[in-house]
């Protein structure tokens, strides 16, 4: 299966791995680089691919990012699975993204002690919470937690059931940093298990309830109309001519000529790529 969505996708960790391992790999086209505050790969619990993240008084850190400056329209859908340890303590947050430099454009995107979801904003710390009269997080049992917001309209949702759309308008920046599992100054952190995690920025993907993800999300964009690729010469490269054949998503091939000026060359080289 393929995302539709996937140039826009600006972080993705599918959380599988070797038990224990403290690698964690972002598979967007960002290729973040991850550094890990003391959470392991955990293979005693997952949702999908066999392996989750463990977080206990741990958390994963990346550095300030375009990808995290959800800029003028603010668009983004931050989601997750999450198997929250009990007794639950206080508020566990889940995204952290922050901008050191200003923290009117501070977002957190979290859950609570009592089970529902919200967020904060701003330099205020402005809270916004679902009610404990609609769907809230069970302890020990895996549920699909979802933030998705259209540029006016914040919606939080459980195993895609919509329980809280909030009208707010949120700065965007135009890059943050982001804190996986705690926020920024520490004593909020997610305490049990997170699998396939995901950030699309620019898109608001759940605009009403929808039906919670059934199998893991994708790690790769959509295909190619075809495997075929065709390619027409016309004409002699000159010395110095190097013609470029590119598919969809990556470099199909190169051709280059050495040869003298305006003359054929035995040396033409085709390199496939893929």
């Amino acid at each position: 299966m393929s995302d539709p969505n996937w140039s826009d996708v600006v972080l993705r960790l599918t959380c599988n791995g070797a038990d224990a391992s403290t690698d964690f790999t972002d598979l967007s086209l960002f290729g973040h680089s991850v550094t890990n505050d003391f959470a392991v790969v955990s293979t005693a619990e997952s949702k999908f691919g066999g392996a989750s993240m463990f977080a206990d008084l741990s958390r994963l850190f990346i550095a300030s990012s375009s990808g995290f400056g959800f800029g003028s329209s603010g668009a983004f859908t931050a989601e997750c699975w999450v198997k929250r340890s009990s007794p639950p303590l206080t508020t566990r947050c889940l995204f952290d993204f922050r901008n050191a430099s200003d923290s009117s454009q501070r977002l957190i995107l979290q859950i609570y002690g009592d089970g529902t979801i919200g967020f904060d904003y701003g330099s205020s710390f402005t809270q916004v919470t679902s009610s404990t009269g609609d769907t809230i997080l069970s302890d020990d049992v895996w549920c699909h937690c979802a933030w998705s917001y259209d540029g006016t309209t914040m919606r939080c949702l459980f195993d895609g059931e919509e329980v809280l759309s909030h009208a707010v308008s949120l700065a965007g920046g135009s890059s943050r940093a982001l804190y996986l599992c705690d926020r920024y100054e520490y004593g909020y952190d997610m305490v049990g298990y997170v699998d396939d995690i995901r950030v699309t920025k620019g898109v608001a993907r759940y605009t009403a309830s929808f039906t919670a993800p059934t199998a893991e999300l994708p790690t790769t964009g959509a295909p190619p109309p075809s495997n075929d690729a065709y390619l027409a010469i016309d004409g002699i490269l000159d010395a110095t001519g190097v013609l470029l054949a590119i598919g969809e998503v990556a470099l199909v091939a190169q051709i280059s000529d050495s040869g003298p000026l305006g003359q054929p060359s035995s040396l033409a080289r085709v390199d496939f790529t893929g």
